[in-house]
């Protein structure tokens, strides 16, 4: 314990000291820096280069502190905007993207792809390189007019597929008793605790969901690739680890390093965070809509939902309080005719998330939403107050349902020789323990009210969608759903992205099917706003670390009472 106490010392001394490096790049940033508003003119015979690293999100992300400051962040909705941009800017001549580094969910290539598509659709060149491919980076490059393989790279194409893990055995060897609720069956956000194997109802749902995914994803492929979908799977079976099998099947067009078709453009590269901040990024005094254009609040909200108007460090959660305040101003402002919703979220407490649905809906201009890699629980919840939702063919969505519950940890305690006792005012004042179980009248009582809860959510989905109670039923039960599964079953309006949101809207307002939109990320946050961001959560972060030594037994039990909360929580996976 001395040596491990002596490393997370010497960890905190690290990070205090990075912190200080940090603080002092901002201040040197602001105060020495010269400013750059709006960067590099985009040059008149440019690519565009997608190329980024690990998964994209919806919010926004920086690449580095100057792009940060700078607000070239890159998300998916903000790159899909840009290759839209780029399809009819006479300066832009190709697109280029790196893949080997990206982590790319199927929902995610369909909506960058369907963007590549039309940019394609523009009589404009497209090129996709990749030291290897699995199916969710393969699914976006085919939408290239090439995609080149690295010579030694790994074509690993293989298909969709869904991951959980079931740690029922390791809780029962703790001694640790899951006191949780959850409806219904397939409601299997807690069975991670709770089971040891995964339900045979429950698999043959999720391997429907998956085949489903898979078929829709071959399905877009082979029409990029002027395949046929049986044949395309039999041919990335056959080219599984295998590049020049790869090649002879069409798979691929070129086996050859990124340097070589470097060298083939005889474009200037432009990367896609500066030319969006060149592209979108406005005076902060303009705030009236171009001519003949209709202005759209673009507002993302993605991570897990809670109470309060604080997100989580690198805004990482949905913080209901913020978002409403941000939906009601975007809703008050005269300039925006609309709201696009982006929601990319698992769920998380019941309350927020009802709280934004209501926000929504009592929003008298058109609300669509545009669902990401994830919708589910009160994510989904969310979405049942916008005019018109719209998912992404992989979409994970649904999860209507209803958990929660305690972990009871006492028997893992006393196994080290440390026991609780308790003492309470009246027999529900240490309901939330986690070192007592509930007694019958609790779990009862406690069973009831994730019963109401689950008959409210049933009832907001008959509502919104227009469906009977019944029907409802047979697609609720915590079961989760495909965005393709979901469309044809009335859970929600389309499948497509952002430009077929942006359809939504256009029949919403009562323009013109070609009418030009004007999506301006809401709100806009200045040079300051930025800097205030990403010090807070360096601050957060330091606060964190620098608190003291590991966590004690005091901070142990208030966190595990604090997820005694009721939640509508899908399990944490996605669709790759």
């Amino acid at each position: 314990m001395s040596f491990l106490r002596f490393l997370w010392t010497a960890f905190k001394v690290v990070v205090f000291l990075a912190g200080l490096g940090v603080i002092g790049g901002l201040v040197a940033v602001v105060v020495i820096a010269p400013w750059e508003r709006g960067g590099r003119p985009v040059p008149e015979n440019g690519v565009l280069d997608l190329s980024f690293e690990g998964k994209l999100d919806e919010g926004a992300r920086a690449g580095h502190l100057l792009d940060a400051l700078r607000g070239r962040e890159m998300s998916v909705t903000r790159m899909v905007r840009a290759i839209d941009a780029a399809s009819s800017d006479g300066r832009i001549r190709a697109l280029f993207i790196d893949l080997s580094g990206a982590d790319v969910p199927l929902a995610q290539a369909e909506a960058i792809g369907a963007a590549v598509a039309r940019f394609r659709a523009a009589g404009k060149r497209s090129h996709a390189w990749s030291e290897g491919y699995d199916l969710g980076r393969y699914a976006l490059a085919a939408r290239f007019d090439e995609v080149w393989l690295a010579p030694t790279g790994d074509f690993a194409a293989a298909g969709a597929a869904l991951m959980l893990p079931y740690a029922g055995e390791l809780v029962d060897d703790l001694g640790i008793r899951p006191a949780i609720e959850q409806r219904r069956r397939h409601k299997t956000v807690g069975d991670v605790l709770t089971r040891r194997f995964m339900d045979a109802e429950v698999r043959a749902h999720l391997q429907a969901m998956v085949d489903d995914v898979q078929a829709n994803a071959l399905e877009t492929i082979a029409a990029a690739r002027g395949m046929n979908a049986v044949d395309l799977g039999f041919r990335l079976d056959a080219a599984l680890w295998d590049p020049e099998a790869a090649l002879q099947s069409g798979l691929v067009d070129r086996l050859a390093y990124r340097t070589v078709l470097e060298d083939s453009l005889t474009e200037l590269p432009v990367p896609v965070a500066a030319y969006a901040s060149a592209v979108f990024d406005r005076d902060e005094a303009d705030d009236e809509p171009v001519s003949g254009t209709s202005r759209i609040a673009l507002i993302v909200a993605s991570g897990e939902i809670h109470g309060g108007g604080e997100s989580g460090p690198g805004g990482d959660s949905i913080a209901a309080g913020r978002l409403i305040g941000v939906l009601q101003d975007a809703a008050d402002e005269p300039a925006i005719a609309g709201i696009l919703l982006r929601v990319d979220s698992p769920g998380g407490e019941v309350a927020a998330s009802d709280a934004i649905r209501e926000t929504l809906k009592a929003i008298d201009k058109p609300v669509v939403v545009s669902m990401g890699d994830v919708a589910a629980s009160g994510g989904y919840m969310i979405a049942l107050g916008a005019d018109r939702v719209v998912a992404q063919a992989a979409t994970i969505t649904g999860s209507i349902g209803v958990v929660g519950g305690k972990i009871v940890v006492a028997g893992l305690l006393e196994d080290y020789g440390i026991r609780f006792e308790t003492v309470a005012a009246g027999q529900n004042g240490a309901i939330y323990s986690p070192f007592q179980d509930f007694t019958p009248a609790q779990r009862a009582r406690f069973a009831a009210r994730i019963d109401a809860i689950y008959g409210q959510f049933t009832g907001m989905v008959a509502e919104a969608r227009k469906l009977a109670p019944e029907v409802v039923e047979g697609l609720a039960g915590g079961r989760i759903w495909s965005g393709h599964q979901a469309a044809e079953r009335g859970l929600v309006d389309r499948v497509g992205g952002i430009e077929t949101a942006g359809d939504e809207l256009r029949d919403l307002l009562g323009i013109a099917a070609d009418a030009k939109l004007d999506l301006v990320d809401y709100p806009k946050r200045t040079t300051r706003e930025r800097l205030i961001e990403l010090a807070e959560g360096g601050f957060v972060a330091a606060r964190t670390m620098l608190a003291g030594p590991l966590p004690d037994l005091e901070t142990v039990e208030r966190r595990l009472e604090q997820e005694g909360r009721i939640r509508l929580l899908a399990p944490e996976m996605r669709i790759r």
